[in-house]
């Protein structure tokens, strides 16, 4: 374990925007959760890879990273059983397994994190999502100090969302995901693009994860080169009444029916109204991916949530469909609401 007091962040959230936080702790194994526990009355922010964060000011409240990442397989007749630790780098699993033959994952190829954060936004891309291979999750409970393991029910999975973003979890820090993944894998290439990139009649898992990175570096910007968290808004699902009324006034816009009523692509949304490639100081709208607010190397926070704030607003306006955020905006000792760190930035 070791701490930094204070610690520059720009190298530690995806947005690479320099802010501070006055503390930070690394920690090297799920062991050292407990002894922190004892230094730390309230449980730290954990912030994996920084890639859906926003540091909006310099942060009060502690906060703290795993460093540690171990993988275990465990092969059976009709499955594997995959045991992977919260700090371990999203990317560089999928990549070990399909490089092992094994399949499940490769949809999930290249979207940016760790393990741990990937059944709290129920992580998916490409027609598959985490709470289809996931099977359970170990937690360590800062209130009570004890471990437990959530099964797939108790997870609560829904579209970008599970039990891990509700108020029952506040007090929980995820030190491992369990995934069962089958050996009768058939490959998902429904999506528009993917089968195309396949060059093979029967793709293999490392096949369709190539696939999957050449499709998504082909829309997304390397945060490596140009500071981003992907996708900033979710794709909003709105009623049938709505749905219809907007599809008699835009016969061109996407919908897709599922249980909850109709999802609309929000990147269709921001492009239909013209917001690719404008910009608010260092912050733009990305020129390709309409869905992606970049940093060009000046930004401030102030900027990406100014832009934000007025995309959001304008989509309101123009279709009566509110845009909640993917991003999550860290203020000096919680974290904030978009309206939070809008008003907040002009003061």
């Amino acid at each position: 374990m070791k701490t930094l007091q204070p610690a520059e962040l720009s190298t530690f959230h995806t947005f690479s925007i320099p802010t501070q936080a006055h503390h930070l702790v690394v920690l090297d194994s799920a062991n050292e959760l407990k002894s922190l526990r004892q230094q730390q009355p309230s449980c730290p922010m954990l912030i994996g890879q920084g890639s859906n964060l926003l540091f909006v000011e310099t942060r009060k409240a502690p906060l703290m990273k795993f460093d540690f990442s171990a993988v275990c397989i465990k092969e059976h007749q009709n499955d594997y059983l995959i045991r992977a630790e919260a700090g371990k780098n999203w990317h560089e699993m999928v990549c070990e397994l399909c490089e092992r033959g094994i399949g499940g994952l490769e949809n999930l190829a290249l979207i940016p994190g760790t393990v741990g954060a990937c059944p709290v936004q129920n992580i998916g891309a490409y027609g598959v999502d985490v709470s289809q291979i996931c099977q359970s999750v170990e937690v360590f409970d800062w209130a009570s100090g004890h471990s437990f393991e959530l099964d797939f029910e108790q997870c609560e999975f829904a579209y970008r969302h599970s039990v891990f973003k509700t108020s029952k979890a506040e007090s929980w820090v995820i030190v491992a995901v369990n995934f069962k993944l089958t050996k009768s894998w058939q490959p998902q290439i429904d999506y528009h693009g993917l089968a195309e990139q396949l060059d093979v009649t029967d793709p293999s898992p490392k096949d369709v994860m190539k696939a999957v990175v050449t499709v998504r570096q082909s829309k997304l910007p390397n945060p490596e080169v140009l500071g981003n968290a992907g996708s900033f808004f979710k794709n909003p699902t709105v009623s049938m009444q709505l749905a219809q009324h907007l599809k008699n006034q835009y016969p061109t816009m996407p919908q897709f029916q599922n249980q909850r009523g109709v999802k609309i692509p929000a990147a269709w949304l921001i492009d239909h109204r013209g917001w690719k490639g404008r910009a608010v100081g260092g912050a733009s709208v990305h020129a390709k991916q309409a869905l992606v607010i970049v940093n060009h190397g000046q930004a401030k926070a102030s900027d990406v949530v100014q832009l934000a704030h007025d995309i959001q607003q304008d989509i309101l306006t123009a279709f009566g469909i509110l845009l909640t955020p993917e991003v999550r905006f860290v203020g000096q000792e919680k974290e904030l609401t978009l309206e939070q760190a809008y008003a907040q930035s002009r003061v």
